[in-house]
């Protein structure tokens, strides 16, 4: 199993660069599963230092700019989604995820056994979002959580998973479902019914509480985060 990483970044404020000061930090603890992990890292306009060095001693690293013919969240996760998926034919999983994270250092050790115990599901995350109005528990199950929904930061699911979704980026910047929802998190369940499994305890949280996507009192963070 060898996971590819897809994370698009904007540091824009001097909160970002705070909240991915912190992320890269962890990212760089991050433990190898079974094989070295892909991460491509899509950057927005700003003058941020990436640690790509040290980031290169744990993944097969790889950053350049957004392409100018994408734009939003939505559409950088599919464009990267893709990329990943053409070019490296290696990568069995994408893992979409942000620069406004805290990672525990087994965050993807522990991705890589849940997905070793539910193999059929559709997605798997190791961030159980709070977020439960969108993501709510359908039944728990030992170390692990049967949920409606998973969220975008941390959703994850094969290359097989992404060519039946059939995600074409060209498309735009939402994928609005009759369920409700313009994001492709919402917009997957209502595509590709099936399980999608989080564990009971997150190993990714979500920093940011403030953006163009998230205000503070909507709960976009983890419940039950290990650091």
């Amino acid at each position: 199993m060898k996971f590819g990483v897809v994370l698009p970044t904007w540091v824009y404020s001097r909160a970002r660069q705070s909240w991915a000061d912190a992320a890269f930090r962890d990212l760089v603890r991050t433990r190898i599963p079974s094989e070295t992990p892909h991460l491509l890292l899509l950057l927005g306009p700003s003058d941020y230092k990436y640690p790509i060095d040290e980031l290169g001693k744990v993944f097969h690293c790889a950053a350049f700019p957004q392409p100018e013919n994408v734009a939003g969240t939505e559409q950088t996760l599919a464009w990267g989604t893709q990329y990943i998926f053409d070019n490296f034919p290696d990568i069995t999983h994408a893992v979409w995820m942000g620069d406004d994270a805290a990672f525990h250092s087994d965050w993807l050790i522990e991705l890589e056994a849940l997905i070793q115990r539910h193999p059929e599901a559709r997605s798997w995350s190791v961030y159980r979002s709070a977020h439960t109005t969108y993501h709510a528990t359908i039944r728990e199950e030992g170390t692990d959580v049967l949920v409606k929904s998973i969220c975008g930061h941390g959703m994850t699911f094969s290359r097989e998973e992404w060519a039946a979704w059939g995600i074409d980026w060209r498309h735009g910047k939402m994928w609005v479902c009759p369920t409700g929802g313009e994001t492709l998190d919402l917009h997957h369940p209502w595509a590709r019914p099936g399980e999608r499994w989080v564990t009971r305890q997150s190993y990714v949280d979500h920093t940011g509480r403030t953006g163009f996507h998230c205000q503070p009192h909507i709960p976009e963070w983890a419940q039950n985060f290990l650091s």
